[in-house]
């Protein structure tokens, strides 16, 4: 939705440096709360040049990310529990167990696949 890693939702970095833009995709965090807005002003409160994200702006860039990718979330929402579910029935007997014998016998008991 959002068009970032979680690590630059949360900070608002981007390749090291804060930098609130309208030209890409990328909401973050501290554009949703108003930290842009904060950042634009210097000293004396008089604008720096920073751009603030109009939150009108920020739904629309959010609206066109969920139409891009919503097929690719959803089916990664459902699919990968299925996935692991039925994987690990699938693949119990023929890999899982031999896996698990081989660990208790080289003497790695707490660790199971």
């Amino acid at each position: 939705m959002f068009n970032a890693d979680l690590r630059t939702f949360i900070t608002g970095r981007i390749n090291g440096a804060y930098r609130p833009s309208l030209a890409d995709n990328v909401i973050t965090l501290p554009e949703m709360l108003g930290f842009d807005r904060a950042a634009t002003k210097g000293m004396g409160g008089k604008p720096t040049g920073g751009v603030s994200i109009p939150a009108g702006l920020q739904m629309e860039t959010i609206k066109r990310n969920v139409q891009a990718n919503a097929l690719t979330m959803g089916l990664q929402i459902v699919g990968l529990p299925l996935a692991f579910k039925y994987g690990k029935k699938i693949l119990s007997k023929p890999v899982i167990n031999p896996t698990n014998k081989l660990l208790r016998s080289v003497g790695i008991k707490e660790l199971k696949v």
